[in-house]
């Protein structure tokens, strides 16, 4: 199952959240620190996970749809593993995913800086961020950028994600790198294309070449962003 599938869709964090953000204190003592409470959590849900699975297994499946005290075992196990999943990078973000219906617009500006946290902690600590846990992050931040781009960017972090779009394209391709340059599109205006513009004229090859493909997609909003696209870009511009 994934993170934000696991999530209620409730929209109200746990209040003790807030030590995700140490996740990308500058500070390594803190980070450290908040490291060491994501795996924790972590821990703990892979526990909760376990035990639930244990209890299904143990139990005839009779039990399991008859019996009280089965059925509030599965459902302690089930409460500790949201829980312990609501206070993962990945859970938080999964509140913030879910928000994308029209009447979520409140909920979903104030839940977007723990869309930006997932992307600035890829960007600054891959692999810390890689290593993390509870499941593989590439498609969390595939659906994050997608979101961004599908439903707007709230102006308090337009940005930070411009900065981390500026920063994707100068560094080496990452998995899902491919979504910064749909977002550029959300993104466009004087601060980015002066930011393009220096990166299109870098002394690294590959920064030139990203900053170029995101000024065309930009230019060009009726054109796909894929695999393919870009490749038959790389042709026409070399």
């Amino acid at each position: 199952m994934s993170a934000w599938q696991a999530v209620r869709v409730e929209f109200e964090v746990p209040a003790d959240s807030g030590y995700v953000f140490d996740l990308v204190d500058p500070q390594p003592r803190r980070r450290e620190r908040a490291v060491e409470r994501h795996a924790e959590y972590v821990a703990a849900l892979y526990d909760a996970l376990q035990r639930y699975n244990d209890i299904w297994r143990r139990a005839e499946r009779a039990s399991v749809l008859s019996d009280p005290a089965v059925a509030a075992a599965l459902d302690q196990a089930s409460a500790a593993y949201r829980d312990a999943l609501a206070h993962t990078g990945q859970g938080l973000v999964g509140y913030f995913l879910s928000a994308w219906r029209p009447e979520h617009v409140e909920d979903r500006s104030r839940l977007a800086p723990y869309g930006v946290l997932f992307l600035r902690w890829e960007t600054e600590f891959p692999e810390q961020w890689r290593r993390a846990g509870p499941y593989s992050p590439w498609h969390a931040k595939k659906e994050v950028l997608r979101s961004f781009s599908r439903f707007g960017v709230p102006p308090p972090q337009r940005d930070q994600l411009t900065s981390l779009l500026i920063a994707a394209v100068h560094r080496a391709h990452r998995c899902e790198d491919r979504g910064y340059s749909t977002l550029a599109r959300c993104l466009d205006g004087p601060v980015l294309r002066a930011a393009l513009g220096l990166a299109a004229e870098s002394t690294s090859p590959h920064a030139r070449l990203r900053a170029r493909y995101v000024q065309w997609v930009m230019d060009h909003e009726d054109e796909p962003v894929t695999l393919a696209g870009w490749r038959r870009w790389l042709g026409d511009a070399c």
